[in-house]
């Protein structure tokens, strides 16, 4: 399943979970809308008016899910480890859900955070459930593959239906 998330780059929103007794990983969980791992595919930052000089745009492959919904996260928070070094890692995502806005975010103040450093969160959530995502297909080259072959099959059997045509008219 792929997720688009919009995450603020400003670094501030990292720092100002510095001051939180990180929860349990039990703790998280109950709390958390959802949790789930997930790759990250592609960021894209652009600039944005206001209080965030920036906003990246996450695009996540997800590939296992403990809780919740991953259908519908659309906005998350940030901390400075959003640059292009991100792209390929996969994360452990807690997430909330603002009822009033209608939107779930990634809880970086609630240990989301990189899955290779989420042993304690691991081993507490227990196997999850895989999900399957297909690859992203960066080969422009299938319309070829498939459409080739066709039109050479096409015009064999247009030459063999034209041969037994001309047998019949001698």
């Amino acid at each position: 399943m792929l997720v688009v998330a919009l995450v603020s780059a400003k670094s501030a929103a990292a720092s100002s979970c510095a001051w939180i007794r990180p929860p349990t990983p039990a703790e998280a969980f109950a709390s958390a809308h959802s949790v789930f791992a997930a790759r990250v595919l592609s960021l894209r930052m652009t600039a944005v008016p206001g209080d965030n000089p920036k906003e990246a745009s996450l695009r996540l492959a997800v590939e296992r899910v403990w809780k919740g919904d991953t259908s519908s996260i659309k906005t998350a928070f940030s901390d400075p480890m959003y640059n292009e070094s991100i792209v390929g890692l996969t994360l452990l995502v807690y997430t909330w859900h603002d009822s009033s806005r209608g939107h779930t975010y990634v809880d970086w103040c609630n240990r989301s955070t990189l899955l290779s450093a989420a042993g304690a969160d691991l081993a507490s959530l227990g196997p999850g459930i895989a999900v399957w995502t297909p690859e992203p297909s960066s080969d422009s080259r299938w319309p070829a593959i498939v459409v080739a072959p066709s039109i050479l099959l096409l015009a064999v059997l247009f030459w063999l239906r034209r041969r037994q045509r001309s047998r019949r008219a001698v």
